[in-house]
């Protein structure tokens, strides 16, 4: 697997490459991320209890846990894809 990327089409004509890497694979999670996560399960779990009784309640309980949840969720799981590079 070649572990350097192709930054040319992304550079303009006078631009050139200082640097590239990308993070460690593996999972990171902030404190921030955390809390957030739990907030997220935590609207899914009322979502759950809240659906028989309103479908609206329990909607909006979903909604929100997705909201909460999908930033982090992605980071967790992406994060160590991603590429950085430094130009000139």
């Amino acid at each position: 697997m070649n572990d350097k990327a192709d930054w040319s089409k992304f550079l303009s004509v006078e631009e050139r490459l200082l640097w590239e890497g990308r993070p460690e694979p593996g999972f990171v999670l902030s404190q921030s991320s955390v809390l957030r996560l739990l907030l997220a399960a935590s609207f899914l779990f009322n979502a759950v209890l809240w659906w028989n009784a309103s479908l609206a309640v329990a909607f909006a309980l979903l909604a929100g846990g997705v909201w909460l949840g999908e930033k982090e969720l992605a980071n967790l799981f992406l994060g160590g894809r991603r590429r950085y590079a430094l130009t000139t």
